[in-house]
């Protein structure tokens, strides 16, 4: 674990007509610890953006020695694992400490892991295959294959699963791809790998890949299909009396729902936008738009500080506060790296909530081989203030 501290500097938003015009070249990038200093900047939107520098100093710092293509959390007490798309997997205990890998080094193509603590297991999906393991030794509960591809499918799909998930009664949901224009999701029993019931959906884009996403209902997960820019839709899954899908109209083109602290609302973004919905009934609440920000555009990052403050990354990774009782942008946080390294060199990739933290995965390394670090932060940090 490093210790150096890599600090947030906040950006504000003033529409105050009274503010003083300050020529942006003489804006100064120092910051005083303890003592924000404020500087204003004239935008040709005629706002000015108020810099009130601030430092948050993070968790812990951890170094992998591969990328961090997917992180989950292990669950109480508190620990991560981060998993390469070579299968290279790194554990990280409650002191943010390495851990010893109990699986191999390097089980092949890993295109996703879940962990479900209350059984203390995890599932990896590797190439056509997905291995269930017992979290705290490593043996091997169970291994199944992927469904057979359908008659349609051409000598060029290759089919293979894309991901699971362990829901509230710690069944496995898996999803395949079957043929170009079809999907697969299968319940199984994770000890055994059992399949339990299984239904076929249409691929609404062709070629999709598709994650599982969990919901407050023990009842239903949404899976979210997304083939790039061709398209993405989120179907809701129900395992009532077998399998059912409905395809959620309202979510198209969005990213995969992420829920409030609470429950009882989900966020999701567009390019465009940011929109919050309640749940069950999936009502919109309110939007935050992107149009201040010029040619930039919100990304696929999101995550719940509070019932009243969300977390936005943009395409050009800024990082933004969401407001979610006005649906508008507070505040631009901008990372700033250990001395001697800058976001050219170290930018975050992306960034995840799992419970009380937010992990920031920064690329550390990209020559000879892609080595990222997790910068860890409490949420809290980031509330409103």
């Amino acid at each position: 674990m490093k210790t150096q501290a890599v600090f947030l500097r906040v950006l504000y938003r003033s529409t105050n007509p009274n503010q003083p015009k300050h020529d942006p070249d003489q804006v100064g990038t120092s910051t005083i610890v303890g003592t924000p200093a404020i500087n204003s900047v004239r935008h040709s939107s005629n706002f000015f953006c108020q810099f009130v520098s601030m430092s948050i100093q993070p968790v812990a710092i951890v170094d992998l020695d591969h990328r961090a293509y997917k992180i989950c959390g292990i669950g109480n007490p508190f620990g991560l694992i981060a998993v390469s798309p070579s299968g290279q997997f790194t554990l990280i205990n409650d002191r943010f400490e390495h851990l010893p890998a109990l699986l191999p080094a390097n089980i092949g193509s890993a295109r996703s892991l879940e962990i479900d603590s209350a059984i203390k297991s995890i599932a990896v999906v590797h190439d056509l295959i997905i291995t269930v393991a017992n979290l705290e030794d490593g043996t091997i509960k169970s291994q199944f294959e992927a469904p057979e591809l359908d008659s349609s499918a051409t000598d060029r799909f290759s089919g293979g699963f894309d991901s699971c998930h362990f829901d509230m009664d710690n069944a496995l949901w898996c999803v395949a791809g079957t043929s170009e224009s079809s999907i697969t999701v299968q319940l199984r029993d994770p000890d055994s790998g059992k399949l339990t019931d299984q239904i076929r959906l249409n691929d609404p884009f062709g070629s999709s890949f598709s994650s599982f996403s969990r919901t407050p209902d023990r009842e239903t997960v949404a899976l979210w299909i997304t083939a790039g820019q061709d398209g993405q839709i989120i179907n809701w899954l129900y395992k009532r009396n077998g399998i059912s899908v409905e395809v959620e109209k309202q979510l198209i083109e969005t990213t995969p729902p992420e829920f409030s602290v609470s429950d009882k609302e989900f966020l999701v973004s567009d390019y465009f936008s940011v929109g919050k919905f309640s749940f069950p009934d999936v009502a919109e609440l309110g939007r935050c738009s992107c149009e201040s920000l010029g040619d930039d555009g919100f990304g696929t990052s999101l995550a719940w500080i509070d019932d009243h403050t969300g977390l936005v990354v943009t395409h050009q990774c800024r990082l933004f506060q969401i407001d979610l009782e006005s649906m508008s942008l507070a505040k631009e946080i901008i990372l700033e790296f250990p001395e001697g390294v800058t976001k050219d060199e170290w930018g975050f990739s992306w960034f995840q909530r799992i419970g009380e933290f937010l992990i920031f995965v920064c690329r550390r390394e990209k020559q000879p081989v892609w080595k990222d670090s997790l910068v860890i932060y409490r949420a809290n940090d980031f509330q409103t203030g």
